[in-house]
């Protein structure tokens, strides 16, 4: 019973870390998405200020997700 315990948990972790990584994937490609649809809507008339505070929260973002994804496969 306890082999079967273990094995049960070993599945769960996969599937988990599977889903999570999908997840986390879509993540950066909505974000992507979503910045592309920002520079075309100002269309460059953002001032340098402006984007550099956007690229700073953007990166903080993908910084976040990427510390969540390493907690999560530890």
């Amino acid at each position: 019973w306890q082999m079967y315990g273990y094995i049960v948990f070993a599945v769960t972790c996969v599937a988990y870390e599977t889903f999570h990584a999908v997840f986390v994937a879509n993540e950066v490609i909505a974000q992507a998405k979503l910045r592309q649809k920002l520079l075309n809507l100002t269309n460059g008339s953002m001032d340098r200020k402006e984007l550099e505070t956007f690229n700073y929260l953007y990166y903080l973002i993908l910084i976040g997700i990427a510390i969540d994804w390493t907690a999560g496969t530890i």
